[in-house]
């Protein structure tokens, strides 16, 4: 059951006329379960300097964009790791950015 609201975001980059990088982010609102992080993955992440905050869940591979970050109740999360179900939903693993 999907019953929270996130938002993917879409970041695209162009050069200007001097060459500096403009971004630009495209967000788009989607449906989530959230789920937080399991004790064993969080200490895994943690040695590799990362800190897992959710997994979440969205439930049709056609729904994910391969987009890199994620907003969650007014903050930002970058997607770290990306699984295909065999349900074919998708669970993204977020960490804070």
């Amino acid at each position: 059951m999907l019953y929270d609201v996130a938002n993917l975001i879409a970041r695209t980059s162009e050069a200007n006329d001097i060459g500096d990088l403009i971004y630009t982010e495209s967000p788009r609102q989607v449906y989530v379960e959230v789920s937080s992080i399991g004790l064993k993955r969080k200490m895994e992440a943690m040695a590799a300097g990362l800190k897992l905050e959710w997994k979440f869940t969205l439930s049709n591979v056609a729904e994910y964009g391969d987009e890199e970050i994620i907003e969650y109740k007014g903050k930002r999360y970058n997607i770290v790791n990306v699984y295909i179900t065999d349900m074919l939903s998708v669970e993204l693993i977020a960490a804070r950015c």
